[in-house]
Parts: structure tokens; sequence; C-alpha cells
């Protein structure tokens, strides 16, 4: 009988909600300045906040599951810790993890450390054809207690498109 509460703790703790945090505007500035920042470097259009792709990522990060969704839209994600609580911060933190490969990154899409999944993050930052982008931040209580989460559109990583 001990094992059978076990498995429902156990099965009670791994299936927990979590309220996404509500982004400030400067929340969403930080997002956007840190991404524009870097597709400046490349010649690349801003990005527009969009909030329909903004509520779709916080629907993915209420539920803590750190997996690549088919959403149809093109998705970076970051988690660590400690807890960071400063929204801007973690931002910040999400974009420069992201966009570390950017100078591994080749025009046509090669990524010049031989792993196109080292680069997939960074190049979708940098997606010419990309507009509109929408994050959420969430806090888990796991080992993982930061979870990040941008969508894109229209998505970018397209085999034989050049990024940028």
């Amino acid at each position: 009988m001990l094992f059978g509460v076990l498995l429902v703790l156990n099965m009670c703790v791994l299936s927990y909600a979590v309220v996404p945090e509500t982004l400030s505007e400067g929340d969403i500035t930080a997002f956007l300045s840190g991404h524009n920042k870097l597709r400046s470097s490349v010649n690349v259009q801003d990005l527009v906040w969009d909030s329909k792709l903004a509520t779709i990522a916080e629907k993915y990060t209420s539920g803590c599951v750190r997996n690549e969704t088919s959403t149809g839209y093109g998705e970076t994600l970051f988690y660590s810790y400690p807890k960071v609580r400063n929204n801007k911060k973690l931002a910040s933190e999400a974009i420069g993890f992201w966009a570390s490969p950017v100078n591994f990154v080749k025009p046509k899409w090669e990524c010049s450390i031989k792993s196109k999944t080292a680069c997939g993050a960074a190049t979708q930052l940098v997606w010419r054809k990309t507009t509109h982008i929408g994050c959420s931040i969430a806090h888990c209580s796991d080992n993982f207690e930061n979870f990040v989460v941008c969508l894109y559109t229209p998505r970018g990583n397209i085999i034989g498109e050049s990024p940028y």
C-alpha cells in the first residue's frame, strides 16, 4: 500500500500546473530589444510583439513541460536555475543563450560547428522571414525553476532557405 501512495504522490508532483508570469511592458520590451539588436546585426527587420503568440506560449509554459511542440510556430526554449524573479534579466539570459552560436551560422544556414541543432535557436532569432514574436515565463518547482518559451511566425529554420 505504501508503494501505491508514493506512486500517487509522485504523479501529483509530476503533473502540476503553474501560472505563467504576467509580462509587463518592460518585460516585453526586453524580449523585443534583445531579439532586434541581434537581428539588426545581420540586417534583418525588427520583430513585432504578437499577443496571440504570447498566449499560446503561456499555455505551453503553464505545464512546465520542456519538450518541443508541434504548434507550427518557430520556438525557442530556455530553462535554468536558481530562480530569477527579474523577468527582464531572465529574458536577457534566455536570448543570450539562444544567440550564443550565432557567430557560427553562415548565410546559407550552415552551422560551422557541424551541428544544425546547435545553431537552430540562433537561426530562428535572426530568420529574415520571421516577423512576429510572443513569449512567456514560468517558474517551475523542479530542478529547472525558470522556464522561458518564445514562439515565432512565420517559423524559421526551413531547410534549403537562408536565415538572412
